[in-house]
């Protein structure tokens, strides 16, 4: 009984509190680039209770951020979310497995009121028990980005046959959970029958029961997009570092400033919010709303720190490397991201020839060579450049990928996860060794930190994008480019609403809105 007063009483401070934050979220307009420098620290020298090494933090901020408002509202959630911890129960009952049950249970009446509750989707409706939720997850929404075709070494192993494919999370098995939860992790082996993919398998060296072996690995697959793609690789290092090279080695009328400088609106201390809730010491939510303790989420983060690649984050080359730009199944997240990635591209292309006739001229730019360089100094690994030195199409490459990270990604990570990532009775965060659901407390938090991820606040189609442009020619290029993504749109809509999908209309101007 005290467990259950404990809960309601944690869940009504904590829903409040973070639905003024919601009410109370200003919408700044974009600001015009400015002539300073962003200073940087160390992630470890702030955190040493969760290493990331080489990852920077933004220590210095624009004027535009409301640095110093939103600094005090970073403290005082750090403080409040260590006296929650205290008042949270140590145990709460597990989630149910029906829709509505679920939302009863997690979705805070205060979160009604100011957001529709998440909404099951239809290829997770059904019996619980019957739903391919591996398969359905692998093409879809915001954890279709990490299938791909079994490899050579996936035949020779036994571990698959020719025509295969696999999600290989493997090293989630590893490293240290907490008491009470199974590892999370495997490697899942999909088939195609009759253009169908489903799940034939979960390889795991402790030979679990198939139903938990698949649990687990959904927890794994949720951990490694929310932690280690999301708020890791795409918050925490490619925009963070993205914006202190280009702040601090191109002028603000530096053309390719211009072209990226909506990315930055706000994201300075929008990525120390991050990185201070999500990734910071063992109350941070990488750690508690998953299955790995701080020194587990350390050494996953470590690795994919070492294996990190600019490139893979490119949609081209994302499918081109895992063997899908073709599949003989529907996979509506590729479609959905080459569509948009076709249209960033375009548009990235045009604007950086207005600016450099040819490759001579990109490498005439002094800046934009310091700028490449200060690049590879910040990420975990060089950027693979041309031989013979920069070109247009590596630097429209660069641009349009940051660009559609901040666009498409945020997107399918920050929205589209509402819907496809809440329902933790299917998506669950853990699985208790006991064979239970996840429990309610690690369900209610994760909705909790969803809640403010998107917003309908500075939006890309609102933001007035083309108020950055030097002079008229690059205006009309970016009036082009947001024309384009409303017939887009238009198309999208004719063709019938997915919730899977990421649409233009839904595009924040910067990643952390």
């Amino acid at each position: 009984m005290l467990e259950n007063v404990r809960f309601s009483v944690y869940r009504g401070i904590v829903a409040r509190f973070m639905t003024k934050g919601f009410a109370t979220h200003p919408v700044i307009p974009l600001a015009q680039p400015l002539d300073t420098t962003v200073e940087h620290v160390a992630h470890d020298d702030l955190f040493p209770h969760l290493s990331l090494p080489g990852v920077r933090v933004p220590s210095s901020f624009m004027p535009t951020d409301d640095a110093q408002k939103r600094r005090r509202l970073i403290r005082t959630r750090s403080t409040l979310r260590g006296l929650l911890v205290r008042l949270a129960p140590t145990t709460t009952p597990p989630v149910p497995t029906d829709p509505q049950e679920f939302l009863d249970a997690v979705y805070h009446p205060a979160y009604r009121k100011t957001w529709p509750a998440p909404t099951l989707p239809p290829e997770l409706a059904g019996d619980p028990d019957e739903i391919d939720v591996i398969a359905a997850l692998a093409v879809r929404g915001p954890f279709g980005s990490f299938l791909r075709l079994a490899s050579p070494d996936d035949v020779a192993a036994g571990e698959a046959v020719e025509g295969e494919y696999v999600i290989d999370l493997s090293d989630h098995l590893d490293h240290e959970v907490h008491p009470g939860l199974m590892r999370p992790g495997g490697k899942a082996v999909l088939s195609v029958t009759d253009g169908v993919l489903s799940t034939r398998t979960v390889l795991r060296p402790d030979g679990v029961d198939q139903r938990l072996a698949r649990r687990a690995f959904v927890a794994a697959l949720n951990e490694e997009m929310t932690t280690y793609r999301h708020n890791l690789g795409l918050h925490n290092v490619v925009l963070t570092d993205m914006c202190i090279a280009t702040t601090n080695h191109l002028s603000p009328r530096h053309p390719i400033r211009r072209v990226l400088q909506h990315t930055f609106h706000t994201l300075l201390i929008g990525n120390r919010e991050n990185v201070s809730g999500q990734l910071a010491d063992p109350l941070s939510f990488a750690v508690t709303l998953f299955s790995h303790t701080a020194a587990g989420v350390s050494t996953l983060a470590t690795r994919r720190l070492e294996a990190y690649d600019f490139w893979d984050l490119e949609p081209g080359q994302q499918f081109a490397r895992r063997g899908t730009t073709q599949t003989p199944f529907a996979y509506p997240y590729r479609d959905n991201v080459l569509e948009l990635w076709r249209v960033n591209l375009a548009y990235v292309a045009a604007y950086v020839d207005l600016y450099y006739p040819d490759d001579a001229a990109v490498r005439a730019d002094r800046a934009l060579s310091a700028w490449a360089d200060e690049l590879d100094a910040l990420l975990p690994n060089p950027l693979t450049r041309p031989d013979g030195g920069l070109t247009r199409d590596w630097v429209t490459r660069v641009c349009a990928t940051v660009i559609h990270l901040s666009t498409v990604e945020h997107d399918l990570l920050n929205n589209v996860i509402w819907d496809y990532g809440t329902f933790g009775y299917l998506v669950p965060t853990v699985v208790p060794e006991s064979g239970e659901h996840m429990d309610q407390l690690r369900a209610f938090d994760l909705i909790t930190t969803l809640f403010l991820t998107w917003r309908p606040f500075n939006m890309l189609f609102d933001s007035h994008v083309e108020s950055m442009a030097l002079d008229g020619p690059g205006r009309q290029v970016m009036l082009d480019w947001l024309a384009r993504l409303h017939e887009v749109q238009q198309a999208m809509e004719a063709r019938g609403h997915d919730p899977s999908l990421a649409y233009p209309k839904n595009f924040n101007v910067s990643i952390t809105n």
